[in-house]
Protein backbone atom coordinates (compact mmCIF):
# COMPACT_ATOMS: atom_id res chain seq x y z
CA UNK A 1 0.00 0.00 0.00
CA UNK A 2 1.39 3.36 -0.73
CA UNK A 3 2.24 6.31 1.78
CA UNK A 4 -0.80 8.40 0.73
CA UNK A 5 -2.96 5.45 1.16
CA UNK A 6 -1.61 4.50 4.35
CA UNK A 7 -2.15 8.39 5.54
CA UNK A 8 -5.21 8.29 4.07
CA UNK A 9 -6.32 5.06 6.11
CA UNK A 10 -4.43 6.19 9.21
CA UNK A 11 -6.35 9.04 9.37
CA UNK A 12 -9.87 7.10 9.15
CA UNK A 13 -8.86 4.89 11.79
CA UNK A 14 -8.06 7.85 13.69
CA UNK A 15 -10.70 10.15 13.19
CA UNK A 16 -13.13 7.22 13.85
CA UNK A 17 -11.27 6.09 17.05
CA UNK A 18 -12.01 9.30 18.06
CA UNK A 19 -15.65 9.19 17.37
CA UNK A 20 -16.18 6.45 18.37
CA UNK A 21 -14.71 7.74 22.02
CA UNK A 22 -17.19 10.69 21.86
CA UNK A 23 -20.28 8.49 21.18
CA UNK A 24 -19.02 5.21 23.53
CA UNK A 25 -21.71 3.58 25.04
CA UNK A 26 -23.58 1.13 23.22
CA UNK A 27 -22.75 -2.15 22.08
CA UNK A 28 -23.81 -1.44 18.80
CA UNK A 29 -21.79 1.25 18.01
CA UNK A 30 -18.63 0.06 18.87
CA UNK A 31 -19.51 -3.27 16.72
CA UNK A 32 -20.09 -0.79 13.36
CA UNK A 33 -17.11 1.47 14.33
CA UNK A 34 -14.76 -1.72 14.66
CA UNK A 35 -16.76 -3.00 11.45
CA UNK A 36 -16.11 0.39 9.61
CA UNK A 37 -12.40 0.26 10.37
CA UNK A 38 -11.80 -3.03 8.94
CA UNK A 39 -13.57 -2.55 6.00
CA UNK A 40 -11.98 0.78 5.47
CA UNK A 41 -8.75 -1.32 5.44
CA UNK A 42 -10.06 -3.47 3.05
CA UNK A 43 -11.41 -1.57 0.79
CA UNK A 44 -7.17 0.62 1.27
CA UNK A 45 -6.25 -3.08 0.43
CA UNK A 46 -8.40 -3.92 -2.79
CA UNK A 47 -7.41 -0.67 -4.14
CA UNK A 48 -3.69 -0.90 -3.90
CA UNK A 49 -4.31 -4.50 -5.62
CA UNK A 50 -6.04 -2.89 -8.37
CA UNK A 51 -3.41 0.30 -8.71
CA UNK A 52 -0.39 -2.67 -8.86
CA UNK A 53 -2.53 -4.60 -11.48
CA UNK A 54 -3.48 -1.48 -13.36
CA UNK A 55 0.24 0.38 -13.43
CA UNK A 56 1.87 -3.41 -13.73
CA UNK A 57 -0.71 -4.39 -17.13
CA UNK A 58 1.19 -3.24 -19.75
CA UNK A 59 -1.67 -3.94 -22.21
CA UNK A 60 -1.59 -7.75 -20.62
CA UNK A 61 -4.03 -7.90 -17.75
CA UNK A 62 -7.18 -6.30 -17.76
CA UNK A 63 -7.36 -6.41 -13.87
CA UNK A 64 -10.99 -7.34 -14.47
CA UNK A 65 -10.79 -9.64 -10.87
CA UNK A 66 -9.18 -6.65 -9.05
CA UNK A 67 -11.62 -4.28 -9.72
CA UNK A 68 -14.46 -6.76 -9.15
CA UNK A 69 -12.21 -6.96 -5.35
CA UNK A 70 -12.82 -3.36 -5.71
CA UNK A 71 -16.22 -3.39 -6.38
CA UNK A 72 -16.74 -5.96 -3.20
CA UNK A 73 -15.00 -3.71 -1.26
CA UNK A 74 -16.57 -0.44 -1.97
CA UNK A 75 -20.56 -2.06 -1.45
CA UNK A 76 -19.25 -3.62 1.78
CA UNK A 77 -17.98 -0.05 2.85
CA UNK A 78 -21.62 1.59 1.92
CA UNK A 79 -23.22 -0.95 4.16
CA UNK A 80 -20.79 -0.25 7.03
CA UNK A 81 -20.88 3.62 6.71
CA UNK A 82 -24.99 3.10 7.23
CA UNK A 83 -24.40 0.71 10.08
CA UNK A 84 -22.45 3.16 11.27
CA UNK A 85 -24.50 5.92 11.01
CA UNK A 86 -27.67 4.38 12.62
CA UNK A 87 -25.73 3.02 15.36
CA UNK A 88 -23.64 6.20 16.56
CA UNK A 89 -25.24 8.80 15.60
Amino acid sequence: MNCRLKGVIGGLVVAFSSAHLATAGPDECREATDQYLIIASAVGDALAAYEMCFFNSLGQDDCALEFSNLQAAQADFEVAVAAYRDECQ
